[in-house]
């Protein structure tokens, strides 16, 4: 759960939340910069982490910085109530980092309990990049914190459909 809560405070991918350590967490922004991801070349299933984020696979330029707020400042402080020690931030009893796998199982779960349509962390990006927007950050700021282009983040992630009426209305009125 506190995964979820972090994902949608920082708009942070899968892998990315899988893969913080403790050390990455910096006073007054969390420095992303590698990923888990999952491997099967040896016949069975491992995790592994990368020091590179999605978009960086190809051209690494040492990832990106999230600004912690108070919402993930609470987060943050939760994550050390945790059982075990770890140098990962999210980690079970034993101090194993909580896998991709579990955390995503975990949320289409709780979302299908809920009644929630959209079951992945995709969405918690979406919904960042929308509070974002309505803070005024402009779109190369959002995708820096966001950690992809800008035309990627401007066709893929910003919505711009009814939903957004209410909150434009406001601002000519």
């Amino acid at each position: 759960c506190l995964m979820l809560l972090l994902s949608m405070y920082t708009g942070m991918r899968v892998g990315e939340l899988s893969a913080l350590l403790c050390t990455d967490v910096q006073e007054d922004f969390i420095h992303v910069h590698r990923q888990q991801v999952r491997d099967i070349s040896s016949g069975h299933q491992v995790f592994l982490d990368v020091e590179y984020t999605k978009d960086e696979r190809r051209h690494p330029h040492g990832g990106r910085y999230i600004p912690r707020t108070p919402e993930v400042n609470q987060v943050l402080e939760l994550t050390k109530k945790l059982p075990g020690t770890s140098q990962y931030v999210f980690h079970d009893k034993e101090g194993n980092p909580i896998t991709k796998d579990s955390y995503e199982l975990h949320l289409r779960r709780s979302c299908r309990r809920l009644g929630i349509k959209t079951t992945n962390n995709h969405a918690f990006r979406i919904a960042f990049n929308s509070k974002l927007i309505e803070r005024d950050l402009s779109s190369a700021d959002r995708a820096l914190i966001l950690g992809h282009a800008v035309q990627t983040n401007e066709q893929r992630y910003s919505v711009s459909d009814k939903r957004r009426l209410e909150s434009i209305r406001q601002r000519i009125v």
